[in-house]
């Protein structure tokens, strides 16, 4: 049996010492096993990816959205939103926004200006807008 996978570099190097050192002494299993473990250590120092390593070096949206409250804010803020929408279902029995309570739409306007701020805060930090895509 041969195992064939492609890859650049350092990975291929270090699969195809790892098929050659313990694949025929192993269970089939266990080689599979072998070869997943050894592909995803080698594939995974070159799938790192930070987004912050694209950001600028200073001012103040970089260093907002960096920081680990704004992160830990928007958490907070998803979760809520995703209980509000629950609660949402189960009182506003209205079908349109404006229809039901004022407070359906204050707090779901309010939503939407905090992820709107979130993305602008986000955007603004990159070195290019470009590299945000």
């Amino acid at each position: 049996e041969e195992y064939h996978l492609e890859g650049k570099g350092a990975e291929s190097s270090q699969v195809t010492e790892v098929l050659q050192d313990g694949v025929s002494s192993e269970r089939p299993s266990s080689r599979l096993s072998l070869v997943l473990q050894s592909w995803r250590k080698a594939s995974a120092s070159t799938l790192a990816y930070q987004e912050t390593d694209l950001y600028k070096a200073n001012g103040l949206c970089p260093a907002v959205a960096r920081s680990v409250w704004f992160e830990y804010l928007v958490l907070v803020v998803v979760i809520f939103n995703a209980v509000w929408i629950g609660i949402d279902l189960d009182l506003n029995r209205r079908e349109g926004l404006l229809e039901g309570p004022w407070i359906f739409p204050l707090v779901e306007n309010l939503f939407c200006i905090f992820f709107f701020l979130e993305i602008t805060i986000r955007l603004l930090a990159f070195r290019r807008i470009v590299l945000a895509l």
